[in-house]
């Protein structure tokens, strides 16, 4: 390794795979971390003898907590970071994701070193929410073109379909760019349908957004707090960070008439 390339990976880290198809995707390693990047955005995060990563990632871990044995749907597989948190924290989680890059599939095999087994689909995440015969409990949202959903995504049909294939207390979670593209998920008349919830990060231009069936905020800290106090069989010996509650219990209501919040529970 010459000059160049010592200054190349103590700025950018050790590019451990490099794959340049319809994107330049990189997984480097950076310090304890091992980022995967898209086009230089960082998709995926996975930290060395730590389960939170300081991301958005972190707050999907409290979901299957609101459940008892949840079935879990991930959209948008990325370097399988969800996945990666999801086997750590809790005993046999039942999740499947599904993407329609294959070489995101890829990445997230070389990213995970094959550890997870967790049953992949190559296929266009609304397509397979239309299609299958599944119900979920939690649907989680990930996929991005950059820094916008694909507009599948946003439109009538998907938060339909959604709202069908979850269960009666189901919540579709989705990582949510505040920028106008994005914005139309909130403007659509399906929405209506469900309790939205706002998760704020301070240190992130990510939020996330609780489409709730029927859950109320109220609802879903009782339980949260219920499940947190007690010894449960299903999680495994991991201490869920403050910053993560902290967030949950400060999250705001969203009025989908006009996009602001509101204050009801």
């Amino acid at each position: 390794m010459g000059i160049l390339d010592d200054i190349r990976s103590s700025l950018f880290g050790e590019v451990i795979y490099s794959h340049n198809g319809g994107r330049r995707i990189r997984i480097v390693r950076r310090y304890t971390d091992i980022v995967l990047l898209v086009d230089d955005v960082p998709f995926s995060r996975i930290r060395e003898n730590s389960v939170f990563v300081d991301g958005y990632w972190d707050f999907f871990i409290l979901l299957p907590l609101l459940y008892d044995n949840p079935k879990s749907l991930m959209i948008g597989l990325g370097g399988g970071t969800v996945l990666y948190q999801y086997y750590k924290v809790f005993r046999n989680p039942d999740i499947e994701a599904v993407d329609i890059d294959k070489d995101m599939i890829t990445a997230e095999n070389r990213m995970l070193d094959n550890q997870i087994k967790a049953k992949v689909t190559l296929e266009d995440g609304a397509e397979f929410l239309h299609n299958t015969t599944n119900t979920y409990d939690i649907v989680i949202l990930d996929a991005y073109n950059n820094y916008n959903m694909p507009a599948v995504f946003l439109t009538e049909q998907f938060l339909s379909d959604a709202y069908d294939k979850m269960s009666e207390n189901g919540i579709l979670a989705i990582n949510y760019i505040p920028i106008e593209e994005n914005s139309k998920i909130l403007k659509l008349e399906s929405s209506k349908r469900y309790n939205i919830y706002m998760i704020y990060m301070k240190s992130s231009a990510n939020q996330i957004l609780l489409f709730s069936k029927k859950l109320t905020k109220r609802q879903i800290l009782v339980e949260l707090e219920s499940k947190l106090k007690r010894s449960n069989s299903t999680i495994n010996s991991v201490e869920i960070k403050s910053y993560i509650t902290s967030a949950y219990e400060h999250m705001v209501g969203i009025n989908v008439n006009d996009g602001r919040h509101k204050t009801n529970l």
